[in-house]
């Protein structure tokens, strides 16, 4: 797959912004940023760049109180096979779910 410098910089707008967006505490806005970037990370295959955002992603959903989804996103992330040689991801995955598991 061609490099294609628009999907990077869209990409890298997505992740700041929706940094931004969870520094200021408006989840909401960080949970749509974080998706996109999740998104456009996997047309790249930027494995790390989709992790990163799906698990921002997954702490939005939480600090907005969608429990069910939190839930299946932490429960995905925590068991999809591409994280587990990752252990920085895994950790953050694992206690996102074990969250979802008491909460």
């Amino acid at each position: 797959m061609p490099w294609n410098l628009d999907n990077s910089v869209d990409q890298i707008l997505n992740e700041y912004r929706a940094r931004q967006h969870w520094e200021r505490r408006d989840y909401k806005a960080a949970l749509g940023y974080a998706a996109a970037a999740a998104e456009k990370a996997l047309v790249k295959d930027d494995a790390v760049g989709y992790w990163r955002m799906s698990l921002l992603l997954a702490e939005c959903q939480l600090e907005l109180g969608r429990m069910q989804d939190f839930a299946a996103s932490a429960r995905e992330l925590a068991e999809h096979p591409s994280i587990q040689h990752d252990r920085r991801m895994l950790a953050r995955a694992k206690a996102l779910y074990s969250r979802a598991l008491g909460g």
